[in-house]
């Protein structure tokens, strides 16, 4: 989401896998963050919530790029 031209939001659901710690996922998070800055620097918020696939209502997240 544009909050202006030059300010973007992004808030995101990723699944992860359910052998995961608490740890594996802290970092997991802050790697997507990383790749998502490096794509676009122009990114100022970034909102990840995660969950784990088990608990997703969705079998398969596929990844896309927009842009």
């Amino acid at each position: 989401m544009h909050l202006a031209p030059k300010q973007i939001l992004i808030n995101a659901h990723i699944n992860v896998r359910d052998d995961l710690v608490t740890g594996d996922i802290v970092q997991t998070v802050e790697e997507v963050e990383e790749l998502i800055k490096r794509a676009e620097p122009k990114v100022e918020m970034i909102f990840l919530e995660t969950a784990r696939q088990s608990d997703s209502s969705e079998q398969e997240c596929v990844p896309e790029h927009v842009g």
